[in-house]
């Protein structure tokens, strides 16, 4: 009969081959999976100057339909508010 895995969190039986224990969540703490699963932080993106102009372009033309939407709605709300308080002060 196989032995079965305890999660070291909680104590719970984990399912065989199990990464993370079902009843709390937690990696099994096994050093191949820590060896194959750690963390990585950026430090510095290296990109060309042109290729950063260019992003900053595209976000900035993909922007103007948000703004021209906004802008109705905008419109749109200040239109219906004057004409309720129009409507109130008369």
């Amino acid at each position: 009969m196989e032995e079965q895995k305890k999660c070291s969190a909680c104590g719970a039986i984990m399912v065989q081959d199990g990464k993370y224990c079902n009843h709390c969540g937690k990696p099994d703490g096994s050093i191949q999976y820590l060896l194959n699963h750690q963390s990585v932080s950026v430090v510095d993106i290296k990109m060309p100057f042109m290729s950063i102009v260019t992003f900053m372009v595209k976000a900035a033309i993909a922007s103007i339909p948000a703004i021209i939407i906004l802008v109705i709605i905008g419109v749109m709300v200040s239109a219906f508010f004057s004409s309720f308080l129009l409507g109130i002060f008369k």
